[in-house]
């Protein structure tokens, strides 16, 4: 009988050892799966974001691309760029997919313009963008925006930069003695138009901006303005086209004509023994998101 007892108790504790062993696998791997949670899965969860950004600010390189080749060549055909949307969750671990939006703001939406004044005549011309806004939850969130052919990046904080300069340049023509005496600026200015209701999408796969040239909204021509007394851009961005003004004209540009920037819009001025003549064009650009 006493030999029974033994082996009873040599059997119970072998088997409450086997359960306290199992307890301690599972805990250790609970432990390891925690730490793999919170130390490595938010780098790689911010990696991936932080790649996703890189691929959408060279797809908005591209769309800028054959908008200005779609108004320089005046094609009717419509081509579609592109855009990923947003960043997917990994599997079988605790992660988030982080969505992107992005909206096309055209003539009829827009509050943002270019106004062009001589004192008697004034020209305003909208100044349309697509936007797309990421939602990032790991990396810093990004906005991009194709306004007036330029292609600008926004952060929640900062100022936001033009990542790609628009078809805006000047010139500085001399006299006989080599002195700077006009400022000739060129402004071909892409009008975005929605074709549809399709102006606004959001989610995480892609997104196919589809553009084509229209001929009949569109200036075939120059327009001119001669001796212009000021320019006025107005934007929620005007850091950004203050900035590309201040770094993209040359030096004999700036030197000879005021600029400055507030708020909502950047204003560019002659001096007074300086003209400034401005061709300026309309690309009216159907647009749709599909």
């Amino acid at each position: 009988m006493e030999r029974f007892k033994k082996r009873f108790l040599i059997r119970e504790t072998i088997a409450v050892a086997g359960v306290i062993e199992l307890l301690l696998i599972i805990a250790l791997f609970a432990i390891v799966l925690a730490m793999i949670q919170l130390t490595y899965i938010p780098e790689i969860m911010e990696q991936n974001e932080a790649k996703h950004m890189d691929e959408v600010s060279n797809q908005f390189s591209r769309l800028k691309a054959m908008i200005d080749i779609q108004a320089k060549q005046n094609t009717t055909i419509p081509i579609s760029n592109i855009i990923t949307m947003g960043n997917r969750q990994l599997p079988y671990l605790v992660t988030m997919p982080s969505r992107g939006d992005i909206s096309l703001i055209d003539n009829d939406t827009t509050n943002s313009k270019i106004n062009i004044t001589n004192g008697s005549i004034n020209i305003n011309y909208p100044l349309t963008s697509i936007k797309y806004e990421s939602n990032n939850l790991y990396f810093v969130p990004q906005t991009y925006i194709l306004e007036g052919g330029g292609v600008i990046i926004k952060q929640p904080e900062g100022n936001p930069v033009m990542w790609e300069n628009p078809p805006f340049n000047a010139t500085p023509i001399r006299d006989h003695n080599g002195h700077v005496t006009i400022i000739e600026m060129h402004f071909d200015i892409p009008v975005f138009i929605c074709e549809d209701e399709n102006d606004k999408t959001s989610g995480l796969d892609f997104c196919y901006v589809r553009t084509n040239y229209s001929d009949e909204l569109s200036d075939n021509n120059w327009n001119y303005m001669f001796n212009i007394s000021n320019i006025n851009i107005s934007s929620e961005y005007s850091y950004a086209w203050f900035s590309f003004v201040n770094t993209s004209f040359e030096k004999d540009v700036r030197e000879n004509i005021t600029f400055y920037q507030k708020s909502n819009y950047v204003r560019i001025e002659k001096k007074d023994d300086i003209r400034i003549d401005m061709y300026y064009r309309k690309n009216c650009i159907y647009a749709r998101l599909d």
